[in-house]
């Protein structure tokens, strides 16, 4: 049987940060027990021929939030030479994190401020502070906690936000819930619209890390219903051959922290099996079309 090509877009990880694409050598191994051919490949790299592939899909392109207009325009341009998983339209929808704005008309996502740069902000933040003991701010683009920050006073948040803003993003800020050190953020993995495993993950603002895999962790009814409320919020759900839902449960219920539908770690080591499964899922997309 011919092996169907499979380009694995990932980024030159070493010009970002040491941590490497984990899932990459589980999924890579996984393919070698299926009839994919699949080839790690940058998604800026001029020399690479699109057309050569069966289907591209998109893993780990982690260098992109400071040149997002060309990878959202990189991504519709390779949806015209080959299949994209996920879609061009996903990835230009989801790879700003103000995409929380419209969802927390439906769902419980944690309350989030959202500060551009010519906004004044300074009246407006001293009384979000006077409410909690911390805030998490984050910029409206970015992999891997990039320029985020937890903080607990004034002149720390203002510098916080300041930096986010001279790298031309918009400034996030949210409560920094005590849950996420205890129970701890949750990141829900779903695999062709079917919920894979769950991962706790390290607490990237106070051990450190970049959403980290702590451990597996049981996949609750709570955390079902929640996934099933937001694949009727996403217009495009049948579509995502992939998804991460990460939650921070709370004694109200789960909060959303962000709907990861572009470039989410997958965490196969926390379940290897989904590597292949999600090479399985590939086939059947390629079979279909």
């Amino acid at each position: 049987m011919d092996k169907k090509r499979l380009a694995y877009v990932s980024a030159d990880l070493n010009q970002l940060d040491p941590d490497p694409d984990l899932d990459w050598p589980i999924f890579e191994a996984a393919c070698q027990q299926l009839p994919l051919s699949v080839k790690l490949v940058k998604w800026d790299d001029p020399l690479v021929n699109w057309d050569a592939f069966d289907l591209a899909l998109v893993r780990s392109p982690w260098n992109y939030s400071q040149r997002r207009d060309e990878f959202v325009n990189w991504a519709f341009q390779v949806e015209q030479k080959t299949k994209l998983l996920n879609p061009a339209v996903t990835i230009k929808e989801n790879t700003d994190k103000t995409y929380l704005a419209k969802l927390a008309k439906e769902i419980p996502v944690i309350p989030t401020l959202y500060f551009p740069a010519n906004r004044d902000f300074k009246n407006e933040l001293m009384e979000v502070l006077s409410n909690h003991e911390a805030l998490a701010i984050k910029p409206n683009i970015g992999a891997g906690a990039s320029l985020a920050a937890k903080v607990s006073d004034l002149n720390a948040a203002c510098t916080a936000i300041s930096k986010i803003h001279d790298a031309g993003f918009i400034a996030m800020i949210q409560p920094y819930l005590k849950e996420v050190d205890g129970e701890g953020e949750v990141a829900i993995v779903i695999i062709d619209g079917e919920i894979s495993h769950a991962v706790k993950k390290v607490p990237a603002l106070t051990v450190g890390g970049h959403g980290d895999a702590q451990a597996a962790t049981e996949v609750t009814p709570r955390m079902k219903n929640f996934v099933s409320k937001i694949s009727q919020l996403v217009s495009n759900w049948d579509h995502l051959l992939y998804a991460r839902v990460d939650v921070v449960p709370t004694q109200d219920g789960l909060l959303l922290m962000e709907l990861e539908l572009t470039e989410p770690t997958l965490f196969f080591e926390q379940s290897p099996d989904a590597a292949k499964k999600l090479g399985l899922r590939v086939l059947d997309r390629l079979a279909s079309s």
